[in-house]
């Protein structure tokens, strides 16, 4: 059960066959889980950062607020960049970081985060 399919001018063969909708299916179960897995990196990356460079940060309210801000729009660039999603990746992103990093974060970078993000 062939088709010919117009797109913009060019015909292309387009076959659907049975086993389709499951390759869609497998396709989407990768991107979402990928998307997951740059999130999760980064934020596990940018907590470490906090935990273990202090002496970087110096215990600066507005640096940490910002770096939370910068992780998440680089893990945002880079997933999409790779060809996943971008909004998956910046969701799990945020949620590993309000669960893991706000126990290394300093008394002035938490008020500050929790003025700037609630």
């Amino acid at each position: 059960m062939e088709q010919l399919v117009v797109v913009n001018g060019s015909t292309d063969q387009f076959s659907f066959e049975w086993y389709t909708p499951f390759v869609v299916l497998a396709v989407f179960i990768v991107i979402i889980l990928v998307s997951v897995l740059i999130g999760f990196v980064f934020a596990l990356i940018l907590t470490l950062v906090f935990k273990y460079a202090r002496f970087i940060l110096k215990d600066n309210g507005v640096t940490e607020v910002g770096l939370i801000f910068l992780t998440g729009y680089i893990s945002y660039l880079a997933s999409e960049l790779l060809g996943f999603s971008g909004v998956v990746t910046m969701l799990f992103c945020g949620i590993t970081l309000s669960h893991f990093n706000i126990y290394n974060m300093s008394a002035s970078g938490v008020q500050a985060s929790k003025y700037l993000l609630h």
